[in-house]
């Protein structure tokens, strides 16, 4: 139970700027935040993870993360499930394939129009260069209040190469997506 550590709560699992890493096989229950592939991350593996109840999100991506593999993942009541929005400033967001992971549930109780949830975010408003990013293959469940299930907010002018395909998505609810 990582709840009680203050507001944001601790990260289990956090490194920062490795090349080569894996996060396989972790139980994470009860917390605000999950895993998390911080800054300079390259060349890593996040799967066969079990996570559930996070306030928060399941994974963070940090700034000029690159080469990163999230698949066969079961995220369970969080908040997020990947979130990669980096400095409110010109960020790099490359890399990703996120793919086989089955999201059930958002854990919210309403929909916060102030500060709104996306199961899966990369970028950050409008500023980001997201390039080499594949989000396929993924099953989503009761993603209730949830203000979008995938969320890709680029710059024009730099992104290229995102792919959205082959997902599935079931909604039990009418707010669910």
């Amino acid at each position: 139970d990582c709840t009680d550590t203050g507001t944001d709560g601790p990260i289990p699992v956090e490194i920062w700027g490795a090349n080569g890493f894996q996060q396989i096989g972790n139980y994470l229950d009860s917390g605000t935040r999950g895993l998390a592939a911080g800054a300079g991350q390259r060349n890593g593996v996040i799967a066969h993870n079990l996570i559930m109840n996070q306030t928060g999100y399941a994974m963070e991506g940090g700034n000029n993360v690159d080469n990163v593999h999230i698949h066969s993942n079961l995220a369970i009541n969080c908040k997020t499930f990947m979130k990669d929005t980096g400095p409110a400033t010109a960020n790099t967001v490359n890399g990703y394939l996120i793919e086989n992971n089955v999201i059930v549930g958002t854990g919210l109780d309403d929909y916060d129009a102030e500060n709104p949830a996306d199961t899966i975010a990369l970028g950050s408003d409008g500023i980001s260069n997201v390039t080499r990013c594949v989000i396929r293959n993924n099953r989503f469940y009761n993603q209730r209040f949830a203000r979008s299930v995938i969320r890709a907010s680029v710059n024009a002018a730099g992104s290229s190469l995102l792919e959205i395909i082959g997902n599935t998505y079931h909604c039990d609810h009418a707010k669910d997506a």
